[in-house]
C-alpha cells in the first residue's frame, strides 16, 4: 500500500510540474528554453539527464563485478568534466547568432550537410536504446513494487512522460529536472550510508581485471560528454557562455558524487551477495534492506528513469522531425515525433528486455563521435574525414560485438578506430592538396 501511495504522489509531482512548465511559453521557449536557461536549470537538468536508470542498474552492476576498474571511470570524469567546462563555454559562444538546437545542427554547420545527417542517424538509434534502457527499468521496478505487470508499466511511464512533454516541450523538462535531481540527491545519498554500514569487509581486488576494460571505462570517463548529443542542447539552451560553463562544472561534480555513491553501493553488494548476477545487484540489494528501503530506492530508479526518458524523447523527436526528414521545427512537428520516440523506445523495451547489452552498445556507439566533437575544437576537419570516422566506427561495432563480446573494451575500440580515421583521412586529404597544388612559375 506505501508503494502504491509513494508512486501516485511521485506521479502527479510530475504531471503537474511539467504541465505548468508550459504556460504561455513561446515556440522558442518550447524548443530550447528560449536561449535563457539559468544555472539552476541547467545544472539540475545537466545532472537528470545524466543519471538515469541505467545509470544506477548499469553502474552498481559495472562497480559489483569489476570492483577497481570502474573507479577508473571517476578518475577520468574528473579530467572530463573539467575540459568540458571550457568546451561549453567555447560551444556557447560559438552557436551565437545561429540557430542550433542539438548536436547534428552543430555537425551541420562546422562539417556539412552529409555529417550533419549522419551524426543525426546514429544519435537517434543511439537514443532509442537508451530509452528502452530506462523504460526496461521502469518496467522492472513496478512489476518488483507490484504496482502494475512489465508490459503495462512500461505503457504507464511512456505516457507520463508523453503528457508533460506534449504540453511544455523543453520547459518540462528542465522543471521537472529540477526536482528529481534533488530527490535522485538525497535518496541515493540515503542508499549508499545504509550500504556501506551493512559492508561487512570491502574488497576491491575481486578478480584479474583486463586492461581493455580499464581504458574503457577511463576513455568514457574523459570523453562521454562530447557523445551526447543532450548536453549540446542544453549549452545551446544555457543563458550566456559563463552559465554554460559554471554549470557543466558543478553539474560534473554533482554526477561524480553520484558516481562516488553508486560505486560504494556496487561494492556493498558484491560484499553483502558475492555470489549474484551482476545485472541485478541494485535490485538484489534493495530486496536485501527490504521494507520502506526497498519502496523508497526503486521509486528512486523510477524517477531517475524518467528524468532521462523525457530528456532522450525530446531531444531524439528534434533530431527526427528536423535534422533527419527536414520538416520546419515546430510545436506540431516536435510532438508527433514525440510520440514516434516514445513508441520506438516502447517496441525495444518489449523485443529486448536487457539492460546490460544495450548499454554497452549506446557507450560504444557514442564514443565513434567523441573524438570528432573533442579534437574539432583545436582542428578544422572537412566532411570526409568525420563521415569516414563515423562509418569506421559503427564498422568496429558491429564487428566487435559480433566476433568478440558486448564488454566495456568496446568502448576503446571504437575511440581508437574513430580517431585513427579522423586523422588518417584529414591527413591524406592535405597531403593530397599539396600534391595537386601548382607550383609558382619562374
Amino acid at each position: 500500500m506505501l508503494e502504491i501511495i509513494l508512486f501516485i504522489a511521485l506521479l502527479l509531482v510530475m504531471l503537474i510540474v511539467g504541465v505548468l512548465a508550459g504556460r504561455r511559453a513561446t515556440n522558442e521557449g518550447y524548443q530550447i528554453y528560449g536561449g535563457k536557461l539559468p544555472s539552476v536549470g541547467f545544472i539540475a537538468s545537466y545532472v537528470a539527464t545524466f543519471v538515469g536508470a541505467g545509470f544506477f542498474v548499469a553502474g552498481t552492476a559495472y562497480a559489483y563485478q569489476f570492483g577497481k576498474a570502474f573507479i577508473w571511470y571517476a578518475i577520468g570524469m574528473v579530467i572530463g568534466i573539467t575540459v568540458f567546462g571550457f568546451f561549453s563555454r567555447w560551444l556557447k559562444n560559438y552557436s551565437k547568432g545561429k540557430e542550433f538546437y542539438n548536436m547534428p545542427d552543430f555537425f551541420k554547420h562546422r562539417f556539412g550537410i552529409v555529417a550533419g545527417k549522419v551524426v543525426a542517424l546514429m544519435l537517434i538509434l543511439l537514443m532509442a536504446g537508451d530509452l528502452a534502457i530506462q523504460l526496461i527499468s521502469g518496467g522492472k521496478i513496478l512489476e518488483l513494487l507490484g504496482i502494475a505487470p512489465y508490459n503495462i508499466a512500461v505503457v504507464i511511464t511512456i505516457t507520463v512522460v508523453a503528457i508533460y512533454l506534449l504540453s511544455s516541450g523543453f520547459r518540462a523538462v528542465v522543471w521537472t529536472d529540477v526536482v528529481l535531481a534533488v530527490l535522485m540527491g538525497v535518496l541515493t545519498l540515503l542508499i549508499s550510508y545504509i550500504s556501506i554500514t551493512n559492508i561487512p569487509t570491502i574488497n576491491l581486488n575481486f578478480e584479474a581485471v583486463p586492461i581493455g576494460t580499464i581504458i574503457g571505462f577511463f576513455l568514457f570517463g574523459v570523453f562521454g560528454p562530447y557523445t551526447l548529443s543532450t548536453y549540446y542542447q542544453r549549452i545551446f539552451a544555457a543563458k550566456n557562455a559563463k552559465t554554460a560553463m559554471r554549470g557543466t562544472w558543478f553539474g560534473g561534480l554533482f554526477i561524480f558524487i553520484l558516481v562516488a555513491l553508486v560505486i560504494v553501493i556496487g561494492i556493498a553488494a558484491r560484499s553483502i551477495m558475492p555470489n549474484i548476477d551482476p545485472d541485478i545487484a541494485f535490485v538484489s540489494l534493495l530486496q536485501h534492506f527490504g521494507g520502506l528501503i526497498m519502496s523508497v530506492g526503486a521509486l528512486v530508479l523510477w524517477s531517475a528513469l524518467m528524468s532521462t526518458s523525457d530528456t532522450l524523447t525530446f531531444s531524439g523527436s528534434q533530431i527526427l522531425s528536423y535534422n533527419v526528414f527536414g520538416v520546419k521545427m515546430s510545436k506540431k512537428a516536435i510532438r508527433i515525433s514525440v510520440i514516434a520516440i516514445l513508441l520506438f523506445g516502447m517496441i525495444i523495451s518489449f523485443l529486448v528486455p536487457s539492460i546490460i547489452a544495450v548499454g554497452m552498445i549506446f557507450l560504444g556507439g557514442g564514443t565513434i563521435i567523441a573524438p570528432i566533437g573533442f579534437f574539432q575544437w583545436f582542428i578544422k576537419f572537412k566532411q570526409k574525414a568525420v563521415v569516414s570516422a563515423l562509418v569506421a566506427g559503427t564498422i568496429a561495432l558491429i564487428a566487435y560485438v559480433a566476433l568478440v563480446d558486448l564488454t566495456p573494451a568496446v568502448v576503446a575500440v571504437t575511440f581508437v578506430v574513430s580517431t585513427v580515421t579522423l586523422f588518417a583521412v584529414h591527413l591524406g586529404e592535405k597531403a593530397l592538396n599539396l600534391v595537386r597544388k601548382p607550383s609558382n612559375p619562374l
